[in-house]
């Protein structure tokens, strides 16, 4: 196999991690990963850290800036066009990028593999199983363009031998699954030291025009008192000005260098991790097993939404992923 024979494409450190693990699960396979940066300074800093974990002999990894403006952009696709054009198998982080949406259509392999990208990951398999555009829920206007590509994106993966690599109960969607069992992330660390009292998985749903600040507070709030909460573990997304309000609470809060899955495996970990409707609900039971951590997952009431168009969809997909329904 040449080095290009799978490409993947992923512009998260949680979207690296996974792609990591599935080639540890993939026997004889080596991989060219390529890590389109995002803006943001902290996604960046955690995928830096990422990037630093997991060098080695069987992937190979090149860092791109897609984001830096719309030139970058266009010199990133002209790279790796040709790249996806020899591609036998791609290994895909995020198939609602619009990136990775242009790319597809040259791509002349038969074999497609999604791996864990958070919560997007329930929406994909179920616009996959509707064959739906792929968009996220979240986009209520779609421009002409964006939504012809996501039509596009939909019948090429369609017509696809399509893998989707998860920690995630997807089986009843009639996808082909292979369970992500993070064995690599658990030989590395097997054993993290346990300590007394709770954590909280940090939420960027108050940044995301989701839920409202006061009322999320108020819930950290009475987290303190009900669960002694001790650490708040920041969502790489959450402002500065938000977090300070939490640790007013007595929190002792933290921004982690690596993916969550990471940090907690390699500890210390708290022995109860409380979240929101998240990705970790199903991670990190997974990467935890055999510790004698327990995580829990945390209802939003409908009360808690900002009032708007997007209330109802929001309210209905934080159910499902609370739920673990696809």
């Amino acid at each position: 196999m040449t080095r290009t024979d799978t490409l993947a494409l992923v512009e998260s450190p949680a979207q690296l991690l996974n792609a990591v693990e599935w080639l540890s699960a993939t026997p004889d396979i080596e991989a060219d990963l390529v890590v389109l940066a995002p803006w943001r300074e902290e996604s960046r800093r955690q995928l830096r850290g990422t990037v630093e974990l997991v060098r080695g002999p069987r992937v190979h990894v090149r860092w791109l800036e897609p984001r830096r403006s719309a030139w970058h952009a266009g010199q990133v696709a002209a790279r790796l066009l040709p790249l996806v054009a020899r591609a036998r198998r791609l290994v895909l982080g995020d198939p609602f990028s619009g990136l990775i949406q242009t790319l597809l259509p040259v791509f002349p392999g038969q074999t497609v593999v999604v791996v864990d990208d958070g919560t997007a990951t329930i929406e994909f398999a179920s616009r996959m199983q509707a064959g739906e555009p792929m968009l996220r829920w979240h986009v209520a206007a779609p421009g002409r363009g964006q939504h012809r590509r996501a039509v596009r994106t939909t019948d090429l993966l369609r017509r696809r031998r399509l893998e989707v690599f998860t920690a995630m109960p997807l089986d009843d969607l009639g996808l082909r699954v292979r369970p992500n069992h993070y064995r690599w992330l658990r030989r590395r660390h097997p054993h993290p030291a346990v300590l007394p009292g709770a954590a909280l998985v940090g939420s960027s749903l108050v940044e995301t025009g989701v839920v409202r600040g006061e009322a999320y507070l108020d819930a950290v709030a009475g987290l303190v008192q009900q669960q002694g909460l001790r650490r708040y573990l920041a969502h790489r997304r959450e402002e500065e000005a938000k977090l300070a309000a939490v640790a007013s609470l007595g929190v002792e809060v933290q921004r982690p260098d690596l993916p969550l899955e990471v940090e907690l495996a390699r500890g210390p970990v708290e022995e109860l991790v409380l979240s929101f409707p998240s990705t970790v609900l199903y991670t990190l039971p997974t990467v935890l097993a055999g510790t004698g951590v327990r995580v829990a997952g945390l209802d939003v009431p409908e009360s808690w939404l900002v009032p708007g168009p997007r209330a109802r969809d929001a309210h209905s997909f934080l159910e499902r992923v609370r739920h673990r329904r696809a």
